[in-house]
């Protein structure tokens, strides 16, 4: 099943969520029956310090047993308390330690958990987190791979294996051996809702166990951890390759999210892979664990054969009741970008014409860059800015930037577009990531894009800005703030925000009616192209 036809991409609200987030009691149709164990949030109050947000996640252990791990954040550095004990009923009296001192304490399954100790103490209540992309819809131009609608049993045509069992309330359930789509792709965004099984008796690799193979070949681990220290072979985890940053997993019998980006392998011609398989970002129930993690070879029980550049989405059967549904892909490799090349209308300033086979130039700039005959120009010898000043307008821009992989964070493929020399719309390799005010599409430390429609770098993309200047009385008193819209890609990343001030590098400038437009150079050699304008009257 294909949803329309548009290239797009969507992105995430993304949260921990744990410590600001309303108190419920947990859905018995969602959850565990035991009633007693998942996650209680709260305060954490050392004797000699201040009291700090923290979380406790209560582990079953089977036969009546409980473990109580607690933490300030879903890391496991974070953990500052163990406990155990037994179940009389739905209270578990429990004791272990606080800030490495002696403590008890006393859990009411399903309602709040009270510890107390030698140097602290912790009072929480129980609390259902739940992700922030959970029965997230597949976005225009998606490949449903495993379609979800409550209470209706779902398709597996997409699907190799007829054996798994499509549930009455819309999941299939794993069995009769591991599944394999009939699609291939190459580069794509995945959206996969899992649920791992209640085992409390299990452990390790026998307790709640699956994977996600892209391409057949590389696994991001399914296994319930809740709790756990995530290790290489826990959920989330690119198996034996890379451990998770952190551990948000949910407790078993709860719907989880992995939202992955995924960078396919470049192979020659003789098979040689001449860049490996990347996984850009992976998100577990909207936390990033995995950044820019390339794996150099197939991870354990991958297909056979050898690396393509496209390959199928195998599900692994590992002998537990896991249950999947909502699984689709936008394909990151097919089509062209919505809006790029697009003309000039009647009236536009063309700042850097674009027609391939002649090099652009820079009689609209105060200086050249490197220009080429495919019709861009290359980010060097300093900011570029035009010799006219602009208000209010509508605008073009392409630009490309490079893959710069043993990079991070602001030194990876970092540019700006600053309207009228103050405002400036960040240009970063953000493809894949988490959308922060540092990011491609934010105006720079103000306002985050809403979503990230970044692609992947070496690609052209399109920025179509409309700008609304500041505007002033007769005194020269500012009496509107800058709004801006920014179209990215096709994709409304910012919508008529405003911005109350200039951004980054310019914020001490005084706001003025009109100015230069200006691109900067960060020292990356990020590529620019048809840039063009339409002042507007205001």
């Amino acid at each position: 099943m294909r949803i329309g036809k548009t290239h797009a991409a969507t992105a995430l609200a993304l949260t921990l969520a744990f410590a600001a987030a309303a108190w419920a009691a947990p859905d018995p149709t969602d959850a565990p029956d035991d009633g007693i164990m998942g996650e209680y949030v709260g305060q954490w109050r050392p004797a000699d310090g201040k009291a700090v947000e923290a979380l406790a996640k209560v582990i079953g252990e089977g036969d009546g047993k409980y473990r109580v791990r607690l933490f300030t954040s879903h890391a496991w550095a974070s953990k500052f308390g163990e406990l155990t004990g037994t179940a009389d009923g739905k209270r578990v009296e429990l004791t272990g330690t606080l800030a490495d001192a002696p403590a008890a304490g006393t859990l009411e399954g399903g309602e709040v958990l009270a510890v107390k100790g030698e140097k602290a103490e912790f009072e929480g209540k129980v609390h259902l987190r739940t992700s922030p992309t959970l029965g997230e819809k597949p976005p225009e131009g998606a490949v449903v791979l495993l379609p979800y609608q409550p209470g209706t049993k779902t398709s597996l045509d997409h699907w190799q294996n007829q054996k798994w069992k499509p549930l009455e309330d819309g999941a299939v359930l794993v069995q009769g051996g591991s599944n394999v789509s009939k699609d291939e792709f190459g580069s794509i965004r995945l959206h996969v809702e899992f649920r791992c099984p209640y085992q409390p008796k299990a452990r390790g690799q026998g307790r709640g166990n699956s994977g996600v193979y892209l391409h057949g070949k590389y696994e991001v681990q399914v296994l319930d951890s809740f709790g756990l220290p995530g290790l290489g072979n826990e959920c989330g985890a690119i198996y034996g390759v890379a451990a998770p940053k952190t551990n948000p997993a949910l407790p078993p019998g709860r719907w989880q999210t992995f939202d992955i980006v995924f960078r396919a392998p470049e192979v020659a011609d003789d098979g040689t892979v001449t860049r490996p398989p990347t996984f850009v970002s992976v998100r577990l129930n909207g936390v990033t664990i995995q950044e820019n993690a390339e794996v150099t070879k197939t991870t354990r029980a991958g297909m056979k054969g050898a690396v393509g550049e496209k390959g199928p989405l195998m599900l692994q059967d590992h002998g537990n009741a896991v249950q999947y549904r909502n699984i689709w892909y936008v394909d990151l490799d097919a089509g062209p970008t919505p809006n790029l090349g697009a003309k000039p209308p009647e009236g536009a300033e063309v700042l850097l014409a674009y027609e391939p086979g002649k090099k652009p130039t820079f009689e609209h700039w105060d200086h050249a860059w490197d220009a080429s005959l495919e019709g861009y120009v290359t980010v060097t010898k300093g900011d570029l800015r035009t010799r006219s000043e602009f208000g209010s307008m509508r605008m073009h821009v392409e630009f490309c930037i490079p893959d710069m992989p043993d990079k991070k964070g602001q030194a990876k493929g970092n540019s700006g577009v600053y309207i009228m020399d103050r405002y400036e719309i960040q240009v970063l390799d953000s493809y894949g990531l988490e959308p922060g005010a540092g990011d491609c599409g934010a105006v720079y430390r103000s306002i985050p894009p809403k979503v990230n429609a970044c692609l992947p770098p070496g690609r052209w993309q399109s920025y179509d800005i409309e700008f609304h200047a500041p505007k002033f009385d007769a005194e020269g008193k500012k009496t509107a703030n800058v709004r801006v819209t920014v179209v990215q890609n096709g994709i409304t990343i910012q919508d008529n925000v405003e911005v109350k001030g200039p951004t980054g590098s310019a914020k001490k400038k005084p706001e003025v009616p009109k100015a230069i437009l200006r691109l900067q150079d960060h020292g990356n050699p990020v590529r620019f192209r048809n840039v063009w304008l339409v002042p507007l009257e205001e």
